[in-house]
């Protein structure tokens, strides 16, 4: 089974013991089709950096692609660091997931961009790890100081600190692995691409070899004085060994040359392992600092691989045959002639290569106890393969039984469900086996208890996770995992069908109800319990709760079906005893997540909604509700369902993707905030609204209720009296849900209070009879207008007035502080977008009476009032096309027409039809057919600041022509702001524009 909770690229890392701090130098690469999250670049980005590897277009030549293609399935790649410049090398080493064959037939397990010039691998550490190096092994150097070091630049300013102290050390190893696995034991480890690359052949441009020389970032830490440790793999292949020992004595040499000492680690015939980082990682770093403690000189090694070796299983048995019949022949001529004719023979004799892996022992020395068993009648191939440590602690301890392993944590099944295990006393439990595992050493020939130690039984306990794991689809299936068996949910089209089940392992439930599925139960209690809701949102919660069966299937048949619901009641209301009975049945599927945390995760800490990631019921007790709801992006995402639309965390654990698969309930003392538009509004929230409140002594008058403390308090009467009943109320909304689903009109009450608890402009908006019209157009100076109006009718707003003409603007605010009045018309786009977010504002363009003013798209009045405008629609993205809506004096419109604001004041005409429309166009022609018959108000009473109102009609005092006041300044506008835009209502021919800016001296009202 696959690691759950562990990529494969970790899995591999920690089996080669590499410390969490060092992986993030194996950078985790995608295939072609493949979704890894957060890594966005493909194998063909690292390999092929160059452009000579390219076509002049860009892309890459068809020799690349051709030998290639085997990338495509992805892997992991080690990048290098360029410690001369300073600088992170495009150089690297790649690990393909499917690797190639070679025209030898052998696979390359790892590529490098071609053609390019081998690097060591020079990793990143951490200053912490820098000071176990330096601890470790017991320096104390002149330490440059690191204080001023920042923490992105310290990789480069290690190498350079290790460059100036020869006193530390360095292991030349093989590989980015095995260079990490030394690192994360606390050595300074150096890696190379193969055996020979770190002194690799060159050649000058004749084809002439050249003087070896270091690879010049070895070079960089050739500090004379410095050791340089081998630690190359431990081979058996005689062939292997020869070029082991050639390379290393080659590059030793060149070592030498610049001053550093030369040493070899070597653990033949003490560990099996082939490479060191299987030493670290079975043995644990003890063993690594026992093969550093008895590395051998370069002298010695030099000796011991100087000895013959004997190379039993290499030679052939035809060589044997050969070489024995050669020995029996010599033989012979000696004893039929003389001594001579024996060294002849022999000095004819073909010489046959001898290797060992240990220097010989003398013939004195010689002890059959000690010598390998032999069965030739044996074959190997009918042999089972040697466990390892880990899976013999592994069928010791948990062969019998049931387990799974989810998210670094072990699950036992239990009878009923999987229960999860405490890591501690598990742990305990390998430590026994430890304790009477006895191991041979090979090299003391003492039995000794090799596995006792944290490393091992660690190593154990990760080796059990990753055998148990399983894929969390299947964890926790639809249905539910009762007491007395698994209430299973199947699906016949549109209808749910149910059957009562046996517990069984093969159900990942990790959890178990203790309510008992009993389709004859009494409701009697469950009805009571439900009556703390009125029928409607009674309805509509029990469905909601209903949909958690299988909620997937539910959103197939009704896409968005499902809100997320507030709880609206001030206590003592009988929702926290629903939520009591609903946690009796979904038991740890159901969680409490409130919308702090909701709103804390979009501020980038994930750990908070990880328990969703299995929730079926999410059902928050309490809540604050100072967070607008629409501003709570993730929850949104619950809402919808989005696939893998979370990331979630749990501490110390990589971030991993997860789709939300529960329902959201929160309760709430009083409704929370909101702010966006109508259809975020009706697509994603509804209110059940707890009116009823239940007292021990209850006033009937009063409309209250009789309590029951059992409902809250008392559990056993609730799995027992209340769930078995509720259960079966559930599965009857089921099959309602799945057909008519929720009739969320019903109770749509509760929103619109939620709306106008939020913001007053939602009260405005229900007041006038504002709406959505994607073609909609209502201008920016009309909106603030009826705002106005609007303000003043509420109490908002008080307009007190003089006698000099002036005005005083008495603003009082809303209950809630944070609800500012709209107190300008440069406001109202803003406010209004919050509420309506796809309007848009638009600037007239077309119309030369309108030109330049302002209107808003998207919105518009459900009333009989529409928005003038003008039938060419060229140059703006919508245009008004209706004649202007005109303001006359009241005493010219017959009674009924408009709507009186006082004596004096302008009252506005607003009629949509044709007929309206002509029968207003014909009063103005005989109002102003006899303006001299108009009188005239006094000059005192010539207003000052912006008094006159849009779309009134004054008269202009130096003409004594009538026009229209069609609009104000704008902010910056080259104007003073006691100017109006006004359009005449008599054309003369000597006028240039229908439109002129006339200044408020020279305006007066009509009378």
């Amino acid at each position: 089974m696959q690691t759950i909770g562990k990529t494969v690229l970790q899995t591999e890392l920690d089996a080669s013991a590499i410390s969490p701090d060092l992986q993030h130098n194996f950078i985790p690469v995608k295939g072609r089709d493949e979704a890894i999250p957060d890594v966005d670049e493909l194998a063909w980005d690292y390999l092929f950096y160059l452009q000579t590897y390219r076509k002049n277009d860009g892309g890459l030549r068809k020799k690349w692609l051709d030998n290639y293609g085997h990338i495509d399935a992805g892997g992991w790649w080690c990048p290098t660091l360029d410690i001369i410049n300073g600088e992170r090398s495009q150089w690297g080493c790649f690990k393909p997931n499917t690797p190639r064959i070679n025209r030898d037939g052998k696979l390359v397990k790892y590529e490098h961009p071609p053609k390019e010039p081998t690097q060591p691998f020079f990793l990143e550490i951490t200053k912490e790890r820098y000071w176990s190096i330096v601890i470790n092994n017991a320096v104390q150097p002149e330490v440059p100081d690191q204080a001023g070091i920042p923490e992105e630049s310290f990789p480069f300013a290690f190498w350079e600190i290790v460059r100036q102290v020869p006193e530390i050390p360095i292991i030349i190893t093989e590989g980015a692995k095995k260079t990490a696995s030394l690192l994360s034991a606390d050595y300074c480890a150096v890696g190379v691409s193969g055996i020979w690359n770190g002194a690799p052949k060159q050649k000058a441009g004749d084809g002439t070899p050249l003087e070896k020389k270091l690879n010049p970032q070895l070079e960089k830490i050739a500090t004379p004085g410095r050791e340089i440790i081998f630690c190359f793999d431990n081979d058996d292949k005689p062939k292997t060994i020869a070029s082991v020992t050639k390379a290393i004595q080659s590059m030793a040499t060149l070592f030498e040359a610049q001053g550093c000492t030369v040493s070899v680690m070597s653990w033949r015939d003490i560990y099996d392992e082939k490479g060191i980082d299987d030493v670290h990682a079975i043995h644990g770093s003890d063993a690594v600092d026992q093969l550093v403690g008895e590395r051998l000189s370069f002298d010695d090694w030099q000796k011991l691989m100087s000895k013959p070796i004997l190379k039993t299983q290499e030679t052939t048995e035809e060589e044997n045959e050969r070489y024995h019949q050669k020995l029996i022949d010599a033989e012979r001529i000696m004893r039929e002639n003389d001594p001579e004719a024996y060294t002849e023979v022999t000095s004819r004799m073909e010489k046959v290569e001898a290797f060992t892996s240990t220097p010989l022992a003398p013939v004195s020395q010689y002890d059959p106890a000690l010598a390998p068993e032999r069965n030739d009648t044996a074959e190997t191939e009918d042999l089972e393969p040697a466990l390892t440590y880990q899976e013999i602690a592994l069928r010791t301890i948990y062969g019998k039984g049931h387990y799974l392993a989810l998210h670094n944590q072990l699950y036992a099944f239990n009878g009923t469900h999987y229960e999860q295990l405490i890591p501690q006393t598990e742990k305990l439990k390998i430590k026994a086996w430890a304790e009477q595992y006895w191991v041979k050493d090979p090299k003391t020939k003492r039995r000794t208890l090799r596995y006792l130690n944290t490393r091992s039984i660690n190593a154990i306990w990760d080796w059990a996770l990753l055998s148990f794991g399983i894929n969390p689809e299947r964890v926790n299936p639809p249905g539910l995992n009762l007491t007395n068996g698994v209430l299973r949910i199947s699906w016949q089209g549109r209808i749910p069908k149910w059957q009562l089940c046996k517990h069984t392992y093969r159900d990942f439930y990790l959890y178990c109800s203790k309510v008992s599925y009993e389709p004859d139960a009494d409701p009697s209690q469950c009805n009571r319990l439900l009556a703390c809701l009125d029928p409607a949102p009674r309805t509509a919660l029990l469905r909601q709760l209903a949909a958690a069966f299988d909620l997937q299937t539910i959103r197939k048949l009704h896409s968005r079906g499902i809100k997320a619901a507030i709880a609206k009641g001030t206590g003592a209301n009988g929702k926290d005893s629903i939520r009591a009975a609903i946690s009796k049945i979904f038991c740890n599927q159901m969680t409490g997540i409130g919308l702090s945390e909701f709103q804390t995760y979009d501020k980038g800490k994930k750990y908070g909604l990880a328990p969703l990631e299995h929730s079926l019921v999410n059902w928050s007790s309490e809540n604050n509700m100072g967070t607008p709801l629409d501003r709570v992006e993730s929850l949104n995402i619950c809402v919808t369902g989005e696939e893998n639309g979370l990331w979630i965390e749990d501490k110390h654990e990589k971030a991993r993707p997860c789709t939300p698969k529960g329902i959201h309930i929160f309760n709430t003392n009083q409704l929370p905030k909101l702010k966006s538009g109508m259809e975020s509004l009706l697509s994603r929230f509804v209110v059940y609204d707890f009116n009823k409140t239940f007292k021990h002594s209850p006033n009937l008058s009063r409309g209250e209720l009789k309590a029951d403390p059992r409902f809250h308090d008392d559990p056993q009467f609730l799995i027992q009296e209340v769930c078995p009943a509720l259960i079966n109320r559930l599965l009857e909304e089921l099959i309602n849900l799945a057909n008519d689903g929720i009739d969320y009109d019903s109770i749509k009450g509760g929103l619109d209070e939620l709306q106008e608890e939020s913001t007053h402009l939602w009260a405005f908006v229900n007041d006038v009879g504002l709406e959505v019209a994607p073609e909609g157009k209502i201008w920016v100076s009309e909106l603030w207008e009826r705002l106005r109006k609007w303000y003043i009718d509420t109490g908002a707003l008080e307009v007190e007035e003089f006698e000099n003409g002036k005005t005083k603007n008495t603003w009082f605010e809303q209950a809630n502080p944070y609800d500012r009045n709209v107190k300008g018309m440069n406001q109202i786009y803003k406010r209004f977008k919050m509420l309506f977010p796809k309007i848009k504002r638009v600037r007239e363009t077309a119309d030369p009476i309108a030109k330049g003013r302002c209107y808003i798209l998207g919105i518009t009045f459900n009333t009989s009032n529409p928005l003038p405008h003008n039938s060419d629609k060229s140059g703006v993205i919508a245009s008004p096309t209706a004649p202007p809506i005109l303001t006359l004096p009241h005493s010219s419109i017959e009674k009924g027409e408009g709507e009186n604001e006082g004596s004096g004041k302008a009252t506005s005409l607003a009629k949509t039809s044709s007929e309206a429309v002509s029968h207003t166009s014909h009063k103005l022609v005989n109002f102003f057919s006899q303006p001299e018959n108009l009188p005239e108000i006094p000059e005192k009473y010539a207003r000052a600041s912006f008094k006159f109102a849009l779309g009134e009609i004054v008269q202009q005092k130096s003409s004594r022509r009538y026009v229209e006041i069609v609009e104000y300044p704008g902010i910056g506008f080259r104007f003073s702001n006691r100017t109006y835009r006004c359009r005449w209502l008599e054309s003369l021919s000597s006028d240039p524009e229908p439109t002129e800016w006339i200044n408020q001296s020279d305006l007066r009202e009509i009378d």
